[in-house]
């Protein structure tokens, strides 16, 4: 008995000795894509790492956050299902790594790490320190990793990843129950190939200790008057700031005023350009926070001035019924897999407009936020998907 006692705890131990503490992302830290500024930075990891499988799932016993050892070369992003042939079919968990410098002239702000969608678990270490976890595909996270970092040196990004199939993941995989059946392969019950790995690219990002948190833009017209309704999210010692609405033939400026790091405003624009798919103008949206009369933040972004609303008669865009043609476009290319490929997406845009579409519903799942820029430019409406595709619940 004492024998079996002794036992359990050396296996108790040997389970704390490997525990590792990952914190969950927030939210917050993805309402904003990494911007270059005068106050801000962006390094893009876009690359060769190094690329290991880990079937037997013993990585994390044997400490490979540590050091990657008789690894192969893999494109990130990219899905190694199709970047590998004896990987095709694989879907168990596998290890990325890579080192970038980081200087000391980013002393002074918060570093984060983003990586724009990894499917589907994914756990985050620096340097060989856990950092953080995510369970989801499809959509950005970010950790603050300000504290963990070595200046004017290398460090070490490790990433752990798998995609398991499983009823109580979303999309759902691994169940005969679906409606789909068995009759996929691997077996789930959406109609897309379960890409793996980290599809969309991973970036170093800072923003000012003093900084714009959030931007929400809300736009109305009235016949020539364009109304925008802008909130701006700050640090919480933030008391003034300015707005500045522009193109070729508009230059708006307006102060506005925090209020426990929260600032609302209203914008009139005559003689408005309004967006639509013939004519998809944009404004510029410009954002400046000031400390004591210095500037310390700006963001930038760019919004269309529109409606749209519904009822049971149709979509009305700008108060004038519309009707959306286009299509239901999936993610799916040779090699990339699911990865986004700006040259690919341009052509897509291209084609459709040929076809005469003036829309697409994203199948079936968010994509990747330069193609809602895209679209916004291009003049094509988006019917934005979650990745709630072939849910059923008993």
């Amino acid at each position: 008995m004492k024998l079996k006692v002794l036992y359990f705890a050396l296996f108790a131990i040997s389970l704390t000795t490997h525990a590792q503490n990952f914190r969950r992302p927030d939210i917050k830290d993805i309402a904003l894509a990494p911007q270059q500024n005068e106050y801000r930075n962006i390094l893009d990891l876009s690359g060769v790492w190094n690329f290991k499988v880990d079937s037997a799932d013993i990585g994390e016993i044997k400490k490979w956050y540590n050091g990657l050892e008789e690894y192969r070369q893999i494109a990130v992003p990219g899905c190694w299902n199709d970047q590998f042939t004896d990987l095709h079919t694989y879907l168990d968990a596998a290890w990325y790594e890579t080192k970038t410098y980081i200087p000391s002239s980013w002393k002074g702000q918060d570093i984060y790490v983003r990586i724009g969608s990894a499917i589907y678990a994914t756990k985050l270490w620096i340097n060989g320190k856990p950092i953080g976890e995510h369970l989801g595909g499809f959509v950005p996270f970010a950790f603050n990793i300000t504290d963990d970092i070595k200046w004017n040196a290398n460090n070490r990004i490790t990433i752990r990843v798998e995609n398991h199939q499983r009823p109580s993941r979303v999309p759902l995989g691994g169940s005969k129950l679906g409606a789909l059946g068995n009759k996929t392969m691997p077996c789930v019950n959406y109609d897309f190939f379960p890409y793996s790995g980290i599809n969309r690219k991973v970036e170093l990002f800072t923003i000012p200790q003093t900084h714009i948190s959030d931007i929400t833009v809300r736009t109305d017209n009235v016949v020539t008057l364009g109304k925008i309704h802008i909130r701006v999210d700050a640090s919480k010692n933030v008391k003034h700031g300015r707005i500045t609405i522009s193109d070729q033939n508009t230059d708006i400026h307006k102060n506005i005023k925090f209020e426990h790091g929260i600032a609302n405003t209203d914008i009139q624009v005559t003689n408005v350009k309004l967006w639509s798919p013939e004519h998809p103008h944009l404004y510029m949206v410009s954002v400046t926070l000031d400390d004591a009369n210095i500037e310390v933040d700006h963001y930038e972004l760019q919004t269309g001035i529109r409606t749209i609303s519904s009822n049971k008669n149709g979509i009305y865009l700008n108060g004038k019924k519309i009707y959306l043609r286009g299509f239901g476009r999936h993610e799916d290319f040779p090699v990339l897999g699911r990865t986004t490929s700006i040259p690919i997406n341009v052509k897509d845009f291209e084609l459709m407009k040929w076809e005469g579409a003036n829309s697409f519903r994203t199948s079936h799942y968010p994509y990747d936020d330069s193609q809602y820029d895209l679209a916004d430019r291009e003049g094509i409406m988006v019917i934005d998907e979650i990745p709630a595709v072939g849910l059923y619940f008993f």
